[in-house]
């Protein structure tokens, strides 16, 4: 079991080391990693790393027509985001295959979203990129974005 407080320990230490350390590029990627193994598994060990208020934002247009909102506020609008997910599909995970680290308290992932249709048995793959943004150790927003140069814009704009 993971335990939050100590978990927000190590995400504000880990955040205040220089972007090209390798200690926080690796406990950038676990952190990711864990978080989505523990999808459909583990609900409590999946927001125990997302901050009360998290928003989660929607940019990339095929989950807009998707019918999901573009905004969803608090844990409990990101429950609601996947459990919408989860009534389409029958299986869904995320493989992380990169991180872009900006420095500070944000960074980019691209992953891959992997998911089997509840009715049809038919494997979907999309392409995905997400900006995520701390506070006090944990996830204050969440951005998922269509294409790279999407995610590296926000990912570099100014604060």
């Amino acid at each position: 079991m993971l335990d939050p407080a100590a978990f927000r320990e190590l995400s504000v230490a880990t955040f205040k080391l220089p972007a090209d350390s390798p200690i926080r590029r690796d406990v950038i990627s676990l952190a990711v990693q864990i978080a989505n193994a523990a999808i459909g598994v583990d609900d409590d060990l999946r927001w125990a790393t997302y901050a009360p208020d998290v928003e989660l934002r929607l940019t990339d247009p095929s989950w807009l027509a998707a019918d999901l909102e573009p905004l969803y506020r608090g844990i409990d609008g990101c429950r609601r985001m996947l459990g919408r997910l989860e009534e389409a599909f029958g299986t869904m995970r995320w493989e992380n295959h990169e991180i872009l680290d900006a420095g500070g308290a944000r960074f980019a992932i691209r992953y891959e979203f992997i998911a089997v249709g509840r009715d049809s048995g038919i494997e979907t793959r999309q392409e995905q990129w997400a900006v995520l943004e701390m506070k006090g150790g944990l996830t204050a927003r969440h951005t998922v974005f269509a294409t790279e140069e999407d995610a590296v814009a926000a990912l570099t704009e100014r604060h």
